[in-house]
């Protein structure tokens, strides 16, 4: 027989740690039946009690009666109380038991085990100054710069180990045109997530997953009452945590990247959960109304022109400290008119200006109104996915400030890369205009992101963290 357990450890006062397993067969079976001598052994280096049974043992296994209705049945007690067990195990309220033939092991479970892990992970790469990461749904890689910057402004290089996107044109994209991709290191997988395969996943320091919103759009009106119920989006949070387990969440830190209203939806309340058992503290960015509802973080708050909105969220591994409050060091309000950051005129062919149409038409014959902009502005809304398709939610530059019902044409990818602050040249060389503005309608703004990811790594590098103490070199065996 083998048994694994977890237990309660008991704590009859401060200073004292009690465990007392008792059971009408188990105990027995594996060679510890009443009356049997056992030897203790403690070892506080590795988290670990070991029971053995012996002849000539020190201590032993008393006995336990269970009431049958055919008479009395005895089983066995193991009942050890003492200050080494609180010290061994100081901080813990279960332990992993492990029943052997002959030996019973005692040690933190794999739960505890894991967060140690995970700070042990963070604080080598601390030490050296160097952390890796992952991306998943990582498009053409905009929250891997933000990364990237933001760390780089405290001091620690990154280096991205993978990336996985379904779009292989992204992927391209990627490996074509953005600085964080390491030719030689970083691997890449133009693939489903659900295709991704243990062996595919390298070990990082940090995730980020910015997951599929589609279903989580409010202008998604199909799916958007119940968002889980798309067939081709809504099961991706699950995915992300199937992801994350073939990971064997060794990660310290998991980025999730939304749009606001996911912060509500029932998939946002399962990956909380998830993560909350396997030891991880939610960390979100961000504003609240005075209702406590959620506002995302703001482009515009960051010196973005694109005043995307966003859901930004850290789970960090328990005991490591974050104060997002950084993020206030980079704030700042862009007062520049985008005139000044529009691409040369006399590159717009007149032909740029003949489109929208229908879309003038509509707004003149309902209640839709088509959203145009002056060279003026300092802000722009969101400029979307779709913004190829030329909708009428999305900015669009009249070329007369004072005609608002005049032509309009849709903003150059290098002008949205200077909107998002992006490198301009993040797009540059792919084939079609409308995935341009895809690739970069999808992704993030890189002022609010870099202040985002510099607020962790200040918060790695200057607050108290575990690693700050003597380290304890544990390991679990069995």
């Amino acid at each position: 027989m083998k048994h694994f357990e977890i237990i309660t450890l008991q704590k009859p006062s401060a200073t004292v740690g009690r465990i007392n397993i008792e059971n009408l067969t188990k105990l027995p079976e594996v060679g510890f039946p009443p009356g049997q001598l056992i030897n203790v052994d403690y070892f506080p280096e590795l988290r670990k009690i070991v029971i053995t049974a012996d002849d000539n043992g020190t201590h032993n296994i008393s006995s336990k009666n269970y009431k049958y209705r055919d008479g009395v049945r005895i089983g066995s007690r193991l009942d050890l109380r003492n200050q080494t067990i609180a010290k061994i195990f100081e901080g813990e309220t279960e332990l992993m038991m492990i029943y052997n033939k002959n030996r019973l092991i005692f040690c933190e479970t794999p739960r505890s085990k894991s967060v140690r892990d995970r700070i042990e992970y963070m604080a080598e790469a601390i030490i050296n100054g160097k952390l890796s990461s992952g991306s998943l749904y990582a498009g053409v890689g905009c929250a891997d710069i933000g990364l990237a910057d933001g760390f780089k402004k405290v001091g620690l290089d990154t280096e991205l180990a993978f990336v996985n996107e379904i779009e292989s044109k992204f992927v391209d994209t990627f490996t074509n045109n953005n600085p964080t991709y390491k030719k030689g290191k970083t691997v890449t997988a133009a693939m489903d997530i659900h295709e991704l395969f243990p062996a595919a996943i390298p070990d990082v320091h940090m995730w980020t997953a910015g997951i599929v919103c589609k279903s989580f759009s409010s202008l998604n009106v199909k799916n958007r009452d119940a968002p889980e119920w798309d067939e081709n989006f809504g099961h991706l949070t699950v995915s992300t945590l199937m992801t994350l387990q073939m990971s064997n969440f060794k990660a310290p830190l998991i980025f999730i990247e939304q749009v606001v209203p996911y912060f509500n939806s029932l998939s946002f309340h399962q990956l909380k959960r998830i993560l909350g058992i396997k030891g991880y503290t939610m960390h979100v960015a961000g504003d609240f109304n005075e209702n406590g509802g959620y506002k995302g973080v703001a482009g515009k708050d960051y010196g973005d022109i694109e005043n995307r909105k966003r859901l930004f969220v850290v789970f960090v591994t328990n005991g490591i400290n974050i104060n997002l409050d950084f993020m206030d060091e980079l704030a700042r309000t862009n007062t520049t008119p985008i005139k000044h950051l529009l691409d040369d005129p006399s590159t717009i062919p007149d032909k740029a200006f003949n489109i929208g149409a229908s879309l003038r038409k509509k707004s003149l014959e309902t209640d839709w109104k088509n959203r145009v902009v002056t060279d003026e502005v300092t802000s722009l809304s969101t400029i979307s996915a779709g913004y190829g398709r030329v909708r009428i939610e999305d900015p669009k530059l009249l070329k007369k400030n004072n005609d608002p019902l005049g032509d309009f044409r849709l903003f150059t990818f290098t002008e949205v890369s200077r909107f998002k602050q992006l490198p301009e040249g993040l797009v540059d060389g792919v084939p079609a205009k409308r995935d341009q503005l895809t690739m970069l309608g999808n992704g993030l703004n890189g002022g609010a992101s870099t202040a985002f990811f510099y607020a962790i790594g200040k918060s790695l590098t200057t607050l108290q963290q575990p690693w700050n103490k003597e380290l304890i070199s544990y390991k679990l065996t069995a």
